[in-house]
């Protein structure tokens, strides 16, 4: 459970019961991460470039840090539902939460492929839950230390960008995305950023790094 490398992983229905692959190989796979920013060339220079760095300073990053990149496939007819919650959860910071997403739209994204959907102002209520890690001599485990929230769904606004655009949110927004149903791709790259200037990575999130975060400037 570390960010420095890249790993795939597979749609929920990817597989049948006996372990045996049942989507076509072009279709199985959810997403690649954590760490595209740490080991590809062509994701290092999106990542680190002059409009993502203005960007974080617009929104007052003093010392900006990238904690995690994630390709999301989405694929036609199999991409599969996200269900609501803030990325806080899982990334975070000590003593306060320092964190936004940049969201790359890599084709033009619609309700019918599954844009995200968002609750306006969710973004002012800290996170109820974290994702934490413990380690005993089992290995390594990662769970949850609260159950999930309940929102409206009448709450729900969608988002649709076109293709190029970029969404920014801070990591307490609540945000999902419905599955992909249609016969069009949404893939997306996602980036998340930390700003240590005065808060430092928790040490019981799922996500640890063997050496510590890139820095964006």
């Amino acid at each position: 459970m570390n960010g420095d490398k890249a790993g795939f992983f597979f749609e929920e229905k990817a597989f049948n019961e006996k372990g045996e692959l049942i989507l076509p190989r072009s279709q199985c796979l959810q997403k690649l991460g954590h760490g595209l920013h740490v080991e590809n060339d062509k994701f290092i220079k999106v990542t680190f470039n002059d409009r993502v760095k203005s960007i974080l300073k617009t929104i007052k990053f003093v010392d900006a840090a990238v904690c995690q990149s994630i390709l999301v496939f989405k694929n036609p007819r199999t991409g599969s539902e996200v269900s609501p919650h803030k990325d806080a959860e899982f990334l975070y910071t000590e003593p306060v939460d320092r964190l936004c997403a940049i969201w790359v739209a890599l084709t033009d994204v619609t309700t019918e492929n599954g844009c995200l959907e968002v609750i306006p102002g969710s973004h002012v209520d800290p996170p109820r839950r974290r994702f934490i890690r413990s380690v005993d001599e089992n290995g390594v485990k990662a769970a949850f230390d609260n159950p999930p929230g309940s929102y409206d769904d009448s709450a729900f606004v969608p988002v649709p960008v076109p293709r190029g655009s970029c969404l920014v949110f801070d990591g307490s927004l609540v945000h999902r995305s419905k599955p992909n149903t249609s016969d069009k791709p949404r893939p997306a790259y996602v980036v998340h950023f930390i700003d240590e200037a005065e808060n430092k990575w928790s040490d019981k999130c799922w996500l640890q790094l063997s050496k510590p975060f890139p820095r964006v400037y």
